[in-house]
């Protein structure tokens, strides 16, 4: 199983993340509400990726990737942002900053699984 830890402020947003990939046969969700949650159980949990929002109510997902770069347990972790922007040049920045890919919400949760895999591979 591949442990996936989603960081979003919406609540639907992380329910449908835990929903959708708990059930599924690959992978297992734990899900926080804001950064310092967010950072607190990357460090704790190591999980094999990383579902990041790109705005955290006050604080910017960029910020956190930045974060989890620092940390030598958290710097090699696979981080996936969210994020409602689709444009490239928008995706292109994100991409730069050291994400491994993007999802663009809304989602369609019944691709979610296969759009993970073929990040993650």
């Amino acid at each position: 199983m591949i442990s996936v830890l989603a960081i979003d402020d919406d609540e639907d947003i992380r329910f449908i993340l835990e929903v959708v990939l708990n059930q599924s046969n690959t992978y297992t969700c734990r899900t926080a509400d804001d950064r310092k949650t967010g950072e607190s159980l990357a460090i704790a949990l190591r999980p094999d990726a990383i579902l990041l929002d790109v705005i955290l109510g006050k604080d910017r997902g960029e910020d956190v990737l930045k974060t989890l770069r620092k940390n030598p347990v958290t710097k090699a972790i696979p981080i996936i942002f969210l994020t409602g922007k689709s444009g490239p040049e928008e995706q292109e920045r994100l991409l730069g900053l050291g994400a491994r890919g993007i999802i663009t919400k809304p989602f369609d949760p019944e691709k979610l699984t296969a759009h993970l895999d073929s990040i993650l591979r």
